[in-house]
């Protein structure tokens, strides 16, 4: 089917349910009023105006204090009704109908047009100094306003006079301050943590927070939410709190793979601070390198990708690090079933330096040792770290790092067949990231502010495998040495220097220009094979190793532009170039989100995008053990490119948001193995194993919320399509991409009882994935076995055709309830998650069993109940 014919499908589809929403506030009757006030204060009045129509009110006490109305209305409007009462008083008023809300305002002084300054500075948390990110800052009259950047920092112009100006973040309490504005101020504003609390206030401006903005297809992750989530064996686990949004797929059972948009694991940007992490993941994807405790800020980029960002094509993760505590010292303990974490944070120099450090570790090799004779030894550690100085209210310098590591060691014994003598073999595998960045923040003027980063990060990958064989001329177990020794290894990795300027402009309210530029310096080892053979007989040492050396280089620009009062758009362009020893690629990439307001709840968006990709990630699929390795472009190799449609319309009806959006997305130059090849290819070279082809992904996502009460959470469906072509594969017809799925819902619950009880739940549907299955078989030979005489039948079979059969769907309740209690020094908390409630066997994995013709399905995870305990000081 022509993508255009679909992709307009869907646009008049999403028209038509907006205009069935947008319909919904017409038909509603308007208020009709009947009071009689002679005399009485407006304060009083409007008391009981909320107590007899249950109005929803916003106003100053101090403002409307000793100001008294009159007036006698009979089935009168608001309007008429408070256009009357306030002739005269001062006063003007706002009413909502939609949200049945009336603010009363004091009527400003005009002043020159041309008598403008600039309120800006900083955000931040009141108990920690902690700069919070994508706060809101709004004037109270006007509602023209502005969130703060990712360190912070915001910058207002506002008009000569007197001024309030509101002050919020999800989680805090609101704050509002007066300010007479006559010239250029700095104010750093402190907000305190508090609930959510039904006010309306809190409703109206926690409801608009992504109709105002021009960005689609982002979602924010509250760390709190996180927390609130069930886990698997008590470890909570971010990107598996990622894969509950719309448009993202898990990879298999318990996996912390991330598929957005029809897209592989490769072509997801992740963030650490600014820096790519080449590799997500703990335990073969059973959990994440990230550390819920040392978490600040989450973002997750599915489309309409911001100019700045560059170098995948399917989502950008930008994940923020805590900055540690510059008041006072504070910890947090977690003791889990299979691992413990602990967190420290505290100031160096109270109010201008402080740290945080948090550690995890699991122990299942040691209860593997205590309670099994089994041979494996299976563990992972990691360990962030954070420093950052306050020099003055314009200069701040960061320091962070991650290190992680996981380790693998089996040991078995091979017992001895006929005259074949025991052996002992030893596998070894180890991975981690490294990660690292100093940067430095700078205010030049309130409305220009720098950013200048230096990142290192390196991702390797280890095999090592040991045989060593029995030798003695007696067959008698006191005799045996153990002296040939055969080692083999493997190693791949990806290692980066980087520096980039980064530069926050705001000219005016109504532009906000973000620009910068910067290059990386990577360094592959695709493949490094090392043979040793100790051994008086042997052949000798075999080595085949190199690594490449490439560079890159970007630079952007991106314009936020506000259009009135009813209309914001981004305009930007990403410019990258990636040299290579014998070629350079170019690429320009043009970015554009639109965002239409017909009303002040609702937003009409409309996104496209251009995205280039210059490393590719081969995954092998032919082995036990998960090898991928991380390649550049090359001559034969060009870079992946892809565009992307989309659109999304967003409404809200009182508490409760929704969204609606389609996408369509094209890919080329993506790359396979060929068939029959993988990683340990005969080639000489990478390159020489693969083919590439095209790829295309479209769906409609829909996702319903509620953030404030008591109970929150949200329900989440994607209906979505993924394909793949390549002239060498599947003879040349277009076969599903693995994980494409054609239906997905997730619906997460969470529920607070009171200060010391909460429980959240997850239910999980997905349709099976793609699997490729052998359609014939044939009889290669008849191998006789010396042993038993008997034949054994050697089946070949012919799995060309790529994905031709589906897996069975996939479904999951999990359960969480938390309890908490506090002391006077502690906070602690005790938690109880049960994952997979009910007890479906999903499938991991399947094993082919060609000579019966039957597939036999692997579960991985039956009901697994969970409890931990954290402990915060």
């Amino acid at each position: 089917m022509n993508k255009n014919i679909i992709f307009f499908a869907l646009l008049l589809v999403l028209l038509g349910v907006g205009k069935a929403c947008l319909a919904q506030k017409s038909e509603q009757n308007e208020l009709k009023i009947s009071m009689d006030i002679q005399n009485e204060f407006l304060e009083k009045v409007l008391v009981s105006l909320s107590e007899k129509y249950s109005i929803k009110l916003v106003y100053s006490n101090s403002d409307i204090e000793g100001v008294k109305v009159s007036g006698i209305f009979n089935e009168a409007t608001i309007d008429q009704c408070f256009t009357e009462l306030l002739s005269g008083t001062g006063f003007t008023y706002k009413y909502t109908l939609n949200i049945n809300t009336l603010i009363i305002k004091k009527v400003k002084a005009k002043v020159k047009k041309d008598s403008k300054y600039t309120i800006s500075g900083f955000v931040e948390n009141s108990e920690s100094l902690e700069r919070l990110i994508g706060a809101t800052v709004f004037e109270t009259e006007s509602f023209i306003g502005t969130t703060c950047n990712n360190f912070g920092f915001y910058s207002l112009s506002l008009p000569e006079g007197l001024h309030k100006i509101s002050f919020s973040f999800v989680g805090y309490n609101a704050k509002e301050i007066e300010i007479d504005l006559k010239k250029d101020v700095s104010i750093n504003v402190q907000l305190s943590e508090g609930q959510l609390i039904e006010e309306v206030v809190v409703t109206a401006k926690q409801g608009r927070e992504m109709h105002n903005v021009s960005q689609m297809s982002m979602s924010k992750l509250s760390m709190k939410d996180v927390k609130v989530l069930p886990v698997l064996m008590g470890e909570q686990d971010l990107i598996k709190a990622i894969q509950l949004i719309p448009g993202v797929q898990s990879g298999s059972e318990g996996s912390s793979g991330l598929y957005v948009r029809g897209g592989g694991p490769d072509q997801n940007l992740i963030l650490l601070d600014g820096v790519p992490v080449y590799n997500s993941s703990h335990l073969f994807g059973f959990f994440s390198v990230f550390n819920a405790d040392a978490i600040n800020d989450t973002k997750v980029y599915k489309g309409g990708f911001p100019a700045r960002f560059g170098g995948r094509l399917s989502s950008v993760i930008d994940v923020h690090m805590k900055e540690g505590n510059m008041k006072k010292y504070h910890g947090a303990l977690s003791l889990g079933l299979i691992s413990s974490k602990l967190s420290i944070e505290g100031p160096i120099i109270k109010d201008k330096t402080s740290f945080i450090v948090s550690g995890r570790r699991t122990y299942a090799d040691l209860l593997s040792k205590l309670f099994s004779k089994n041979s494996t030894s299976l563990y992972f550690y990691d360990l962030n770290v954070k420093v950052n100085h306050k020099f003055s209210d314009k200069d701040r310098l960061y320091a962070s790092f991650y290190g992680g590591q996981d380790k693998i060691e089996n040991t078995s014994d091979i017992n001895s067949m006929g005259d074949v003598l025991p052996s002992i073999n030893n596998m070894k595998i180890g991975w981690g990231n490294s990660i690292a960045a100093l940067r430095w923040n700078h205010i030049f003027t309130p409305k220009l502010f720098s950013n200048t980063t230096i990142t290192y990060s390196k991702f390797d990958y280890n095999v090592e495998n040991k045989l060593e064989e029995a030798k003695t001329e007696e067959k008698q177990e006191s005799n045996m040495r153990y002296v040939a020794s055969y080692l083999t290894k493997f190693q791949s990795g990806i290692e980066d220097w980087s520096g980039k300027i980064d530069f926050d402009w705001i000219p005016s309210n109504s532009h906000y220009v973000k620009m910068g530029f910067g290059g990386v310096l990577h360094t592959f080892t695709p493949s490094a094979n090392i043979y040793d053979i100790k051994n008086p007989e042997s052949l000798g040492l075999e080595t085949a190793r190199y690594k490449e050396n490439v560079s890159e280089f970007f630079g952007y620009a991106e314009d936020d532009i506000s259009i009135g009062r009813f209309a914001k758009m981004n305009l930007g362009v990403h410019y990258s170039t990636f040299i290579t020893e014998s070629k350079a690629y170019q690429s320009l990439q043009p970015r554009v989100s639109i965002n239409i307001k017909p009303t002040e709840r609702t937003a009409i968006k409309i996104s496209y995008a251009s995205m280039s990709q210059y490393l590719h990630l081969l995954s092998n699929s032919n082995v036990g053990i998960p090898i991928d390795i991380w390649v550049p472009s090359t001559d034969i190799v060009k870079p992946e490119i892809s565009t992307q449609y989309a659109i999304g319309f967003n409404h809200e009806i009182g508490k409760i948001s929704y969204c609606v959006e389609a996408y369509y997305k094209d890919m080329e130059n993506l790359i396979e193995y060929k068939d029959n090849e993988s990683i340990f290819g005969k080639g000489s070279k990478w390159d020489e194993n693969i083919v590439t082809g095209i790829g295309n992904s479209y769906g409609v996502e829909f996702f319903i919320e509620k953030k404030v009460g008591n109970t929150t959470g949200w329900i989440g469906y994607t209906l979505s399509k993924t394909n793949r072509t390549f002239d060498e594969l599947n003879n040349g017809k277009e076969f599903p991409f693995k994980y494409d799925r054609r239906h997905d819902i997730s619906v997460v619950l969470m529920h607070k009882f009171n200060e010391k009880f909460d429980v959240g739940a997850t239910w999980i549907f997905g349709s099976g994935y793609a699997y490729s299955i052998a359609t014939t078989k044939f009889l290669k030979q008849d191998l006789i076995t010396e042993n038993n005489n008997q034949f054994s039948p050697n089946y070949i079979s012919d799995n060309s055709e790529r994905n031709n059969m589906r897996i069975p769907d996939y479904h999951r309740l999990d359960v969480s309830v938390n309890y908490h209690f506090k002391s006077r020094k502690l906070n602690s908390t005790l938690s109880l998650s049960v994952y997979n409630v009910y007890n479906r066997m999903n499938p991991f994995a399947y094993q082919t069993d060609v000579k019966e013709g039957k597939l036999r399905q692997i579960s991985l995870f039956p009901i697994i109940p969970t409890i931990s305990y954290k402990v915060e000081f």
